[in-house]
């Protein structure tokens, strides 16, 4: 079998396949709304004018990488969740690969990929993201602060204004 995209794509690799479909996709509508003079990161709130589940996790990183751990927290609090589990992901496929290679395992990687097997820790933390997504809805928006507030230049916000004669 030759190692090429469409390799990937078959088998156990079609989560690894569906993800860069989903970047690739993510890159192109980011590139059209840029080209559109409508500049929104998070495709979903430009669309829906809502934030999403993980609305505000580019920020809170950045504010991590500043050394501003408070800033963090309040633009997303599953930052260092989601950080780890993108970790999990990645040492677990490598862990993976190795382990289908015959090569030996380190311990750390030896645990990421037990842990990439368990398909439950990866709905566990979906579901503490839609949990916490659900309470900041519910306690935040549309007048909360950033990121709970309605998205005035979405495409439903922007029919509003129009609709509104502004």
């Amino acid at each position: 079998m030759r190692n090429n995209l469409f390799s990937i794509l078959r088998g156990r690799g079609r989560f690894a396949g569906l993800l860069c479909a989903c970047i690739i996709l993510v890159s192109g509508l980011g590139i059209l709304s840029l080209l559109t003079g409508r500049v929104q990161v998070c495709l979903f709130r430009f669309h829906t004018g809502l934030p999403c589940p993980g609305c505000g996790l580019t920020r809170a990183f950045f504010a991590l990488l500043r050394g501003d751990f408070r800033a963090s927290v309040q633009f997303h609090a599953l930052l260092l969740p989601v950080l780890f589990t993108l970790l999990a992901a990645l040492a677990g496929t490598i862990a993976q690969a190795r382990e289908k290679a015959g090569r030996p395992l380190g311990s750390v990687l030896s645990f990421f990929g037990v842990l990439h097997k368990k398909k439950f820790f990866y709905l566990a933390v979906f579901l503490l993201l839609f949990l916490y997504y659900l309470v900041r809805m519910i306690l935040f928006f549309p007048a909360g602060p950033e990121p709970m507030v309605f998205e005035k230049n979405s495409l439903p916000g922007i029919l509003c204004s129009l609709g509104k004669g502004k």
